[in-house]
């Protein structure tokens, strides 16, 4: 199936890419790069039908969740500087389901899961820097 084909069938649906659901509203395709219009941004990658691959389908469920992030504050991370929530407890639960129903999405759940590895990663460097400043007090 090409890309456009592809594109064509993600059109008004909503996906999980890089830890953010988006809704797909239009795209166009130029001999070297895929512009995607979403309901959040403009994605712009390099024309290759393997980014696709990288578009989790998010079910419903998932995007209520993505609308109301502030429900359980333990399973959340603030991005401070683009100003939005990232429910990591959601993300690995929806990763999880997605690799049961269908083992085609292993190698993008990999990838996801790397993503929420390196947030993890920096929360608790953040939170033995807290302690160390709250020290030295």
């Amino acid at each position: 199936m090409s890309i456009e084909n592809k594109l064509l069938k993600m059109k008004g649906k909503s996906y999980m890419y890089k830890l953010e659901v988006y809704k797909i509203i239009d795209f166009t395709i130029t001999e070297h790069e895929i512009w995607i219009s979403t309901d959040k941004k403009l994605l712009k990658m390099k024309n290759d039908e393997e980014v696709l691959k990288n578009f989790l389908e998010a079910s419903d469920d998932e995007k209520s969740r993505d609308r109301n992030q502030g429900e359980n504050p333990f399973a959340l991370v603030v991005n401070e500087q683009e100003g939005r929530v990232v429910n990591l407890k959601s993300t690995v639960l929806n990763t999880i389901e997605k690799i049961q129903n269908d083992a085609g999405y292993i190698p993008q759940a990999k990838s996801i899961l790397a993503g929420v590895q390196t947030f993890t990663n920096m929360l608790k460097v953040e939170v033995d820097i807290a302690r160390l400043a709250g020290k030295h007090k």
